[in-house]
């Protein structure tokens, strides 16, 4: 059976496939996707736009081969990544971002789904996109990464993940979270 992938073009931050309708505030929201990498070099961008302080829970899962998972802020892949998650097992382990946003005024992040390599396709099994976001119950030691806007004040915070590495951008280039 075919995994169809309504959402391509969706190659970049500009094309990116919005995962709610207009911006996400106050409360609790839910929403999930299917999609696929379909050919070389395949690569799916989604977009969000959260308009208060909250926890953001990014979940890829249904993995056929090792995908990761990347968060981005409003310039998209024309900054570094926010966050990361990237399984260092090269094999299908679930991938998981938590975030915590510190802005109450509403900024659009990006999402990038990738094939750990880019032979690594197909249209015959679709991935699970996974977004949880509220604004209740915050906690910050629960939380790896966490943004107010302002790209040279991002916060990282190590939280053990098994098998994981994650993007510290405060490093100004990519490095390891220990």
């Amino acid at each position: 059976p075919e995994c169809t992938d309504p959402f391509e073009p969706n190659n970049t931050y500009l094309t990116a496939t919005p995962f709610f309708n207009g911006p996400i505030g106050l409360g609790t929201s839910k929403n999930k996707k299917k999609a696929n990498i379909g050919f070389v070099d395949d690569v799916d961008w989604y977009q969000l736009t959260l308009a208060a302080k909250g926890n953001l829970t990014i979940s890829l899962s249904d993995l056929p081969f090792d995908y990761n998972i990347e968060l981005y802020g409003p310039g998209g892949s024309t900054q570094p990544a926010l966050a990361g998650s990237y399984d260092l097992n090269l094999n299908t382990q679930s991938e998981e971002i938590l975030f915590y946003n510190n802005s109450d005024n509403p900024t659009t992040y990006y999402i990038k789904v990738y094939s750990q390599n880019p032979l690594d396709f197909t249209n015959t099994i679709c991935y699970s996109i996974n977004i949880k976001w509220t604004t209740e119950d915050i906690n910050l030691s629960n939380f790896e990464y966490w943004y107010d806007g302002d790209y040279n004040n991002k916060k990282s915070k190590s939280i053990p993940f098994v098998n994981k590495v994650n993007i510290n951008t405060n490093l100004g280039t990519e490095g390891l979270i220990e």
